[in-house]
């Protein structure tokens, strides 16, 4: 029994790695993670025995983003996704797809090469509305988003323009009609995944764009007080909060409308005591206290 379970596990990983090598993309040994933290293709960190692929989408840095908690957890693999046209995945993932159809359908291939029964996204800014897009199309579990540009759509935005809005001007140049409100996608989406959204309360474009998921079911909004920049992320690594919100992630069902209230979030010793907040619909947390 063991010698055959040992033999599944091997035809799994070499039928993973023969994805990879079908589509040109890179691909790491299970104990090599420092080797992840250069270049912009796609690269897999497979793990022997592992149910669970987690998609970490980049924003729009110059390196791929490998969060800490994942680099040693042998209990998920790690695919790590840049899109460097800066067309927030929309347009396909490079290395994946030529298209976006094509990207999704590979990424179901090499998670079923995987063997993977568990999906999870983790975003960073423009890779948060990837992680959103491809979070729903794939039909993951939970979504981990930071600063997330929760609509890509100006006419949301009234009184702006792309002069408001650099970040956009490559999607629209010849794409206008993949601006699209993200928010209004994941509310038609069920079952859909539960969603984490990971702002800073002082930034005021960021605040707006989580804050209108508000109430919505399946969202749960965690604002940083101590951070007044963009860079969430970075904050949630610097004041301890993500080792818990990667934890909480992975806890995460889908949302339909008869499910219950999300776990509760796994607050490390460090972090001070939230609040108690009034209750509200589908909304569980709203500030971090510094």
């Amino acid at each position: 029994m063991k010698r055959n379970r040992a033999l599944s596990l091997a035809a799994r990983e070499n039928a993973g790695r023969d994805v990879l090598r079908r589509l040109g993309l890179a691909h790491a040994e299970p104990d090599a993670p420092t080797s992840l933290h250069l270049g912009t293709r796609p690269v897999l960190l497979p793990r022997r025995g592992a149910r669970r692929l987690t998609l970490v989408f980049s924003g729009n840095s110059r390196m791929l983003t490998f969060p800490a908690p994942l680099q040693h957890d042998k209990h998920t693999h790690v695919m790590l996704l840049k899109d460097s046209s800066r067309r927030f995945g929309l347009l396909g993932m490079p290395g994946l797809g030529e298209d976006y159809q094509s990207s999704v359908m590979n990424l179901r291939r090499i998670s079923e090469a995987l063997g993977a029964t568990e999906l999870y996204c983790i975003g960073l800014s423009a890779g948060g509305s990837a992680a959103l897009k491809y979070g729903c199309d794939l039909g993951a579990l939970g979504i981990l988003g930071f600063s997330v540009p929760t609509t890509l759509n100006l006419d949301d935005d009234p009184g702006t323009s792309l002069k408001d809005h650099p970040q956009l001007a490559l999607l629209y140049r010849h794409n206008r009609h993949l601006g699209i409100d993200l928010a209004a996608y994941y509310a038609a989406t069920s079952p859909r995944p539960r969603l984490m959204l990971v702002y800073s309360d002082s930034h005021p474009r960021d605040s707006w764009l989580a804050r209108r998921m508000r109430g919505m079911g399946g969202v749960d909004l965690y604002g940083l007080a101590e951070c007044a920049s963009h860079l969430s992320y970075m904050n949630a690594i610097e004041g301890g909060h993500l080792p818990a919100l990667v934890e909480w992630l992975f806890t995460l069902r889908q949302f339909s409308p008869t499910s219950g209230p999300p776990p509760s979030l796994p607050l490390p010793a460090a972090m001070p005591a939230l609040p108690e907040l009034p209750h509200e619909p589908s909304l569980w947390l709203t500030k971090a206290v510094a």
